[in-house]
């Protein structure tokens, strides 16, 4: 059995919990952790930077994020490497699927969508914003998440250490389209933009 293989066993194995397998459910759903999360996050950059600019800021985050998805879906495609639970189906503990049998998230594992999606937002809060409160919020929240993929054996550990490369990457890369080509990301921390400022 490969380190990874080890890896993902450990976790998805050594650390059942009932309650750990309701948290790592939670944040990896999408209607009831991410989309409102991205709304919280809209929300947020509203109240900072004020209507017009925490708007377009919002957008530009969605942007990023629905790039990064993109991008994963086609390696996903490409690369054709089999999710755990698919490929470990006699092993792993699903937690979402008590009854065993195929995970039902389609076969192909590399790279992990969530781990890429929650790192590039959360580099991109990183870089657009540099709040160090949000960044740290975020960062334990992307962390959560990509646990809870490798716990749910959704992916092997280094499908997920790939979706955090990519994120940073994705995020990196949009960050400094969005400096060089939109006015107002490179104004965020004027008083002009900023309610904080006075």
């Amino acid at each position: 059995m490969s380190p990874d293989q080890q890896l993902l066993l450990w976790i998805n194995q050594g650390w059942a919990h009932p309650a750990l397998d309701g948290f790592m459910i939670w944040v990896s759903s999408k209607p009831t952790f991410s989309q409102p999360l991205l709304l919280i996050l809209g929300l947020l950059f509203i109240w900072r930077y004020r209507l017009h600019n925490g708007f377009k800021l919002w957008i530009c985050l969605l942007l990023t994020v629905g790039l990064g998805d993109l991008l994963g879906y086609a390696i996903k495609h490409l690369s054709e490497i089999a999710r755990p639970c698919f490929d470990l189906v006699e092993l792993v503990r699903q937690p979402q699927n008590p009854a065993g049998g195929a995970c039902g998230d389609g076969l192909h594992g590399l790279p992990s969508n969530h781990t890429l999606d929650f790192t590039a937002a959360t580099v991109f809060v990183i870089l657009a914003t540099r709040r160090l409160d949000w960044g740290l919020t975020m960062v334990i929240v992307t962390v959560s998440v990509a646990l809870s993929r490798i716990y749910l054996g959704k992916h092997y550990p280094s499908q997920v250490l790939l979706g955090f490369a990519l994120g940073i990457g994705v995020a990196y890369a949009s960050v400094l389209l969005y400096r060089r080509f939109l006015p107002f990301f490179n104004q965020l921390d004027s008083p002009a933009a900023n309610r904080d400022e006075k």
